[in-house]
């Protein structure tokens, strides 16, 4: 939101000013933008049988590509961001090192959506 007091980085840009994902819309209604135009935006990526920490690092790096998407369509914000995960767990045992380990092994499905919008702020 910086970014939106000094036009001339906007202006300068080849890329669309990105201000970010919001849960809702309240967030921009502090911001004296137009709305250019409006999409609403779904992604879905998956995970089979990872840990905790591979899912999440799966999690980020899909995250980033859907905003990657948005801004290349030349949108400017998300809206109505959710992030929502069909699935569940298992156990699992393995050795690590000649030590017994167990941990759990999640497997399923996560969606992104939102409303795009390009925007004309001054």
């Amino acid at each position: 939101m910086i970014g939106l007091s000094q036009p001339s980085l906007a202006e300068n840009s080849t890329q669309p000013l990105w201000m970010g994902l919001f849960n809702s819309d309240h967030s921009l209604l502090q911001i004296n933008c137009t709305i250019l135009t409006y999409k609403p935006m779904y992604y879905q990526f998956y995970g089979t049988n990872s840990l905790p920490v591979a899912l999440y690092e799966n999690f980020t790096e899909q995250r980033d590509k859907f905003v990657l998407t948005i801004q290349k369509a030349g949108f400017n914000a998300l809206v109505d961001y959710r992030e929502n995960w069909f699935g569940g767990s298992g156990g699992l045992e393995y050795i690590e090192y000649g030590t017994t380990q167990r941990n759990v092994l999640i497997s399923g499905v996560g969606s992104l959506s939102g409303t795009a919008l390009k925007l004309d702020c001054k």
